[in-house]
C-alpha cells in the first residue's frame, strides 16, 4: 500500500481502469478480493482524489471502454460535506435509455449487490428506491429519452404506482409530474400530455366528439407489447383509471353539455344526420343528464339548456298522424324541439295525453322526462320534488295547457273529407277533449267561438254549439241548421251549453238561422227543404214570443248585428221591416193582391192556426224597428165624397145619438183599455201612449154622423186608388190629427150583427190592432145600458184592468164620498180634529133634487192645521177654522160646520130613529158622548208642519145645570151666524151635543 501512496494518482487510475476491464464483474468469489483491494487503495489516498478513481463496473453495461466503469462520486447535501454513493436497485428500472439519466457529474449509481453491501457502506453510497430515481434524476431527464423508452418507462411507473393503495407524498408528485409529459402521439403524429386527450370510455364524448379527441389505440397497443400482460389482454380499465390520474379528460361540465346540445341542433341539419343517429346521441346525452349528474341544480345550466331545440320529439301514433300531421311536421319529417314550452311524455303521467295535443305542441321523448333522477347537491328537497322542480325550470308542461288542447281541437276539426277511420279517431279525440274542458276551471269560451266542434250524425258533422239544442222538437224541420245535442253527448250539455249551447231554441237562433238562410238563397226564390226550415223557425219565433213577450222583445232589441228576415207571399226571404202584414182580411176581396208591396206570407202557413187575430196579435209584439208595416197603416180608406146623403132622420137620428153617448162615455173607454190588456197587456204596455190618445179622442173631440149610404175606396198612402176598389160599406172612420175622430156610418138597425161587425172592424183598426178579438167590442156595442158594459165583459171573461184603485187605497183628497158611507158623517161643534186627518167636506150646502129635497155635496178632505179666525173679535166654539188640502193641490181654510167627522157608534149606544131622513145633518145613527179618539194618521200630513197649537178639546159636562147653560150659549153663538151657517146647525146638532 505504501508503493500505491507513493505511485503518482494517474498511474494509479490507469492500473484500476484496466484492471476492472477485465475483472470478471459477475464472479462473486473475485469480488470479495477486489473490495479488499479498493479498501486499501482508499485508505492510502487523500479524499479529494478518491472521486478520480474508477472503483466499480457499471451495472448491465457492455465491456466496451467507455461504459465499462464509473467513479464514485460525491455529493454535497445541505450544509455538509458528506462523501455519498447512489445506491441504486437497478435490477427494478427499465434500462432503456439508461445513460440518459445515468451520466451526472454529481452522482454515481451503483448496482444493488448484496455482497457488496459492506462495501458501499464503507464507500458512503446511500440507497435510494425506483420511485425516487423517477423523481428526481429519470423523469427530468424524460424528454431526451426515446418513444419506445418513454413508455417503457411509462408501463413501469404506472405498474409501480397503481400496486401502491395508499397515498404517499411520492406518488403524489410522481402523478404531477406525469401530467406535464407528453408520451402519446395525437392524430398528427405530435407528442401530447394525456391532458391533450378525452376519455373515449366516457359516451357522452365517444358521441360527440370526432376520433381525434382521444389517445388512439397505436398507444395501447404499443404499451401492451411493452407490458406483455399474462393473459394476453391488455386491462384497460386500469389503464383508463390511470391515464385519467394524469390528466385524461373525462368529467363533462355543464359548459360542455351545452355546446354539444347546441351541436346537435346545428349540426343534425348542416350534416344531414339521419334520424337514428340524432336519436342515439340525444339520448346518450340524455342520460348523462338525468342519470349521472348529481349538479343540475347549480348556475342557469337547466335554463340555458332549455332554450337549446336538440330533443327528438315523440311520434304521434300512425293513426293520429293519418288523421293530422304531427306539430311541426314538414315532409314526413319532424324539427328538434326544446324542453321549454313542450309536454311532457305520455308515459310520466301515465295518460294519452297525446291525443289532445299532437297538432298543436312538441311531445318530449321519454328520456326527456324519466321518472326518477339521482340526488342533486345543493336541495333538501325529495327526489319527486327535484324532479317537479326541475322540469319547472326547463319549461316543461306537466298539465296539457288549455289554448293547446283547443288549437288541437280545431286543427282535427277543420278536416275535410275523412275516410270511415278517421271520423273514428277524430270521435275518439274529441270525447277526450270534451272530458278535459269540462274539467277546465279558466275561462275558455272565447277560444272556441265559432269552432265546430259537435259530434253529430256519428261524427261525420262537426257543429258549432250555438248550432245545437239540447231540446229541440221537429228536428228534421231544421236539419241541416239546427240539431238536436245526441243522447251519448249529454254527459257533455253542461259543457255544451258554457259555450253558447241552449236548452231550447233561442231567440237568436231562430234569427241566426233565418240570416243563414238569406245569405244562402242570396235573397231568391227558397227551395222547399229552406222553405220548411223557414216555416218552422217562424213558428217557433212567434210561439217564444207569445210564452214570453217581454224576455223576447229584449233579446230581439239587443241583436244590434244580426238582420231579421221574415218569408214574403212570394217564398222570399226580405227584411222583416220591408214586409206588409195583412191585418185586414175584410179587404182581401177589395184589393186583388194590386198592393204594389211585398206581403208578409200567410202565417196560418207557419203552423200558427188559422186565427188572423191571433197573428195580427203576435206581429204587434214584435218591436217597432222590426215589425212588418201592417196594411191597415198604408192603406187609406177613402170616403166618396159624392155619395154621402145624411139620414132621413138627420140630426134626431136616434143611432147616431146612441153612438155618440156610447162611444164617448167613461164606460165604454174604460172596457176598451180593459180589452186591449187582456188581450194582450206587453202589447198595451208598448203602445200606451197611442192608445190613451185615442180614448181621450173618444171621450172628448168624438163626433158620429149617419148617412144613408157608405161608399168608400182603397189606395195605398201617397198612391192612386186601387182599381175596383170601390164598395159599400156600413162604419167608415176618420181621424183629424190626435184629437178629433169623426165616425161616419151608414143607417142601420143597431142590433144588425153587419152593422155591429163593420162597427167593431173599424175601432179595432182604429186601435192598431190592439184589439183582435172583435167579439168584444161586439159586446160593448150591442150593450144598450152602459152601465152593464163591465157587467157584460165579464160574462165574455175579460180580466179586470189591473190599474183599477183598489178598495183599499186611500182616497184622493177632492173626490166624492159615496152615498153608502154617508151615514158615518158627523157635524158635531164639538168634533175634535187632528192634522192629517181624513174628513167630509161640505161642498154644496145648497144641492138639491127635483123633488126639492135637500141633497149637499161631500169630498174627502185632509186636515192640515187649526189656524184663528180673524174675522171674529171673541172665537167660540162655532168660530172655529181650520186648513185642509181639498186635492189639485189646494188648500183652503174653512169654518169648523163645513167639516164632518168620520164616526162610527159603539152598538151599545146605537138609537134608531126611523121617523126622520137619513143625512148627515140628521143620521140614523145618534152620535154619544163617548166617542172613540181619532186614529193617529200617516201619510200627507207628514208633509206639512204640526200645528203649534195644541188640538182643541172636546168639552164634557156631568150636571143638568152645566149642560142647559152649555145648550144655551151654543143657540145663541148659532143664531148670531149668517143664514148660511145656521143652516148647517139645525136642532139635530144641538140634540146631538145635548145627549
Amino acid at each position: 500500500m505504501t508503493i500505491i501512496q507513493a505511485t503518482p494518482l494517474h498511474a494509479v487510475k490507469d492500473t484500476l481502469r484496466k484492471y476492472l476491464f477485465f475483472f470478471p464483474v459477475n464472479k462473486v468469489d473475485i469480488q470479495a478480493d477486489w473490495y479488499c483491494l479498493v479498501k486499501a487503495i482508499y485508505q492510502c489516498i487523500h479524499a479529494e482524489q478518491k472521486r478520480l478513481l474508477p472503483v466499480l463496473r457499471a451495472p448491465h453495461m457492455d465491456n466496451s471502454e467507455m461504459h465499462s466503469v464509473i467513479y464514485v462520486s460525491w455529493w454535497k447535501i445541505h450544509q455538509h460535506c458528506k462523501h455519498c454513493f447512489k445506491l441504486c436497485p437497478c435490477k427494478d428500472i427499465p434500462a432503456a435509455d439508461i445513460d440518459k439519466w445515468t451520466h451526472n457529474a454529481a452522482y454515481g449509481f451503483l448496482a444493488d449487490n448484496p455482497q457488496l453491501k459492506e462495501l458501499y457502506t464503507f464507500l458512503g453510497c446511500t440507497p435510494i428506491d425506483d420511485l425516487d430515481i423517477y423523481l428526481q434524476h429519470l423523469l427530468p431527464k424524460f424528454e431526451s429519452m426515446t418513444y419506445s423508452a418513454k413508455v417503457e418507462h411509462i408501463v413501469h411507473l404506472k405498474e409501480r404506482l397503481m400496486a401502491i393503495e395508499e397515498s404517499t407524498e411520492v406518488k403524489a408528485q410522481l402523478f404531477e409530474k406525469l401530467e406535464g409529459l407528453s408520451f402519446i402521439y395525437d392524430s398528427t403524429t405530435r407528442l401530447r400530455q394525456t391532458k391533450f386527450f378525452f376519455d373515449k370510455t366516457v359516451e357522452v364524448f365517444e358521441v360527440m366528439l370526432p376520433q381525434k379527441s382521444f389517445i388512439p389505440n397505436d398507444f395501447f397497443r404499443k404499451v401492451e407489447q411493452i407490458s406483455k400482460p399474462k393473459n394476453g389482454a391488455l386491462q384497460l380499465s386500469s389503464w383508463i383509471t390511470f391515464l385519467r390520474i394524469i390528466g385524461l379528460k373525462h368529467e363533462v361540465s355543464h359548459q360542455q353539455i351545452l355546446q354539444f346540445a347546441k351541436e346537435i341542433s346545428i349540426k343534425s341539419q348542416t350534416e344531414n344526420w339521419v334520424k337514428e343517429k340524432v336519436q342515439a346521441t340525444v339520448d346518450v346525452l340524455l342520460n348523462h343528464i338525468f342519470k349521472d349528474r348529481v349538479d343540475l341544480f347549480q348556475g342557469n345550466f337547466l335554463k340555458e339548456l332549455s332554450m337549446i331545440p336538440f330533443l327528438c320529439p315523440e311520434r304521434a301514433p300512425k293513426e293520429l298522424i293519418k288523421l293530422h300531421p304531427q306539430y311541426q311536421e314538414a315532409g314526413g319529417t319532424l324539427p328538434l324541439i326544446r324542453f321549454s314550452g313542450s309536454q311532457v311524455n305520455p308515459k310520466f303521467k301515465q295518460t294519452d295525453i297525446i291525443n289532445l295535443l299532437w297538432t298543436s305542441c312538441p311531445i318530449l321523448p321519454e328520456k326527456a322526462t324519466p321518472l326518477s333522477i339521482n340526488d342533486q347537491k345543493g336541495t333538501t328537497l325529495s327526489g319527486q320534488e327535484q324532479l317537479d322542480q326541475i322540469l319547472s325550470i326547463l319549461g316543461v308542461n306537466l298539465d296539457p295547457p288549455l289554448e293547446k288542447v283547443i288549437s288541437n281541437c280545431k286543427n282535427i276539426c277543420s278536416i275535410s273529407s275523412p275516410d270511415d277511420e278517421m271520423v273514428k279517431t277524430r270521435n275518439k279525440i274529441l270525447r277526450s277533449t270534451y272530458e278535459f274542458l269540462s274539467a277546465e276551471k279558466k275561462e275558455f269560451r272565447y277560444l272556441l267561438r265559432g269552432v265546430p266542434f259537435v259530434i253529430v250524425e256519428d261524427g261525420w258533422k262537426l257543429l258549432k254549439p250555438e248550432e245545437v239544442v239540447i231540446n229541440l222538437d221537429h228536428e228534421p224541420d231544421f236539419k241541416p241548421y239546427l240539431y238536436k245535442l245526441p243522447l251519448e253527448l249529454g254527459t257533455f250539455h253542461q259543457l255544451f251549453k258554457l259555450l253558447g249551447t241552449e236548452d231550447v231554441v233561442s231567440t237568436k237562433q231562430y234569427v241566426e238561422v233565418l240570416g243563414r238562410i238569406y245569405r244562402s238563397s242570396e235573397g231568391k226564390q227558397l227551395d222547399p227543404n229552406e222553405m220548411r226550415t223557414v216555416k218552422r223557425v217562424v213558428s217557433g219565433l212567434f210561439k217564444s214570443i207569445h210564452n214570453d213577450p217581454v224576455e223576447i222583445r229584449k233579446d230581439l232589441d239587443n241583436l244590434r248585428d244580426l238582420l231579421f228576415y221574415l218569408p214574403s207571399h212570394d217564398g222570399r226571404l226580405v227584411k222583416s221591416n220591408g214586409l206588409v202584414f195583412d191585418d185586414a182580411p175584410h179587404y182581401k176581396s177589395r184589393i186583388h193582391g194590386n198592393v204594389g208591396v211585398q206581403m208578409l206570407v200567410d202565417m196560418s202557413q207557419c203552423y200558427l192556426g188559422k186565427d188572423y187575430a191571433f197573428h195580427t196579435k203576435l206581429i204587434m209584439l214584435l218591436p217597432q224597428k222590426l215589425r212588418p208595416r201592417l196594411l191597415s197603416s198604408i192603406l187609406e180608406e177613402q170616403l166618396d165624397e159624392d155619395s154621402p146623403k145624411i139620414c132621413q132622420f138627420g140630426a134626431l137620428c136616434s143611432l147616431q145619438g146612441r153612438l155618440q153617448l156610447l162611444l164617448s162615455s167613461e164606460q165604454f173607454i174604460t172596457g176598451l183599455i180593459r180589452i186591449m190588456k187582456h188581450e194582450n197587456e206587453n202589447a198595451y204596455l208598448v203602445n200606451e201612449e197611442k192608445a190613451l190618445r185615442l180614448c181621450k179622442a173618444l171621450s172628448e173631440g168624438l163626433k158620429v154622423s149617419c148617412f144613408e149610404k157608405l161608399q168608400t175606396t182603397l189606395r195605398v198612402k201617397g198612391c192612386p186608388p186601387i182599381p175596383h176598389s170601390r164598395s159599400e160599406t156600413l162604419a167608415f172612420l176618420k181621424r183629424y190629427g190626435t184629437s178629433v175622430i169623426h165616425l161616419y156610418i151608414q143607417h142601420s138597425d143597431s142590433k144588425d150583427i153587419n152593422f155591429l161587425l163593420a162597427l167593431a172592424m173599424t175601432l179595432k183598426s182604429a186601435t192598431d190592432n190592439l184589439i183582435s178579438d172583435t167579439s168584444y167590442l161586439i159586446a160593448m156595442l150591442g150593450c144598450n145600458d152602459i152601465y152593464r158594459i163591465t157587467e157584460k165583459l165579464d160574462n165574455l171573461g175579460v180580466k179586470y184592468d189591473s190599474t183599477e184603485p183598489s178598495k183599499l187605497e186611500l182616497p184622493l183628497p177632492g173626490t166624492p164620498i159615496p152615498a153608502e158611507i154617508h151615514h158615518t158623517l158627523l157635524m158635531d161643534p164639538m168634533n175634535v180634529f187632528y192634522p192629517g186627518e181624513y174628513v167630509g167636506y161640505l161642498v154644496d150646502s145648497e144641492g138639491g133634487d127635483i123633488y126639492g129635497s135637500y141633497q149637499p155635496t161631500y169630498t174627502y178632505a185632509i186636515i192640515v192645521q187649526e189656524v184663528e179666525n180673524k174675522e171674529e173679535e171673541n172665537t167660540n166654539v162655532l168660530g172655529k177654522c181650520f186648513q185642509i188640502d181639498i186635492g189639485y193641490s189646494e188648500y183652503k181654510i174653512v169654518s169648523s160646520l163645513d167639516l164632518y167627522k168620520f164616526s162610527r157608534q159603539d152598538e151599545s149606544t146605537q138609537v134608531k130613529d126611523t121617523s126622520s131622513p137619513s143625512t148627515p145633518t140628521s143620521p140614523d145613527i145618534r152620535s154619544s158622548t163617548l166617542r172613540m179618539m181619532p186614529p193617529i194618521f200617516t201619510g200627507k200630513e207628514n208633509l206639512r208642519p204640526p200645528s203649534q197649537k195644541p188640538s182643541p178639546k172636546k168639552i164634557k159636562l156631568h150636571t143638568l145645570p152645566e149642560i142647559l147653560k152649555e145648550v144655551t150659549l151654543v143657540i145663541e153663538q148659532a143664531w148670531k151666524l149668517p143664514e148660511t151657517e145656521r143652516k148647517k146647525n139645525n136642532p139635530s146638532t144641538v140634540s146631538q151635543m145635548a145627549s
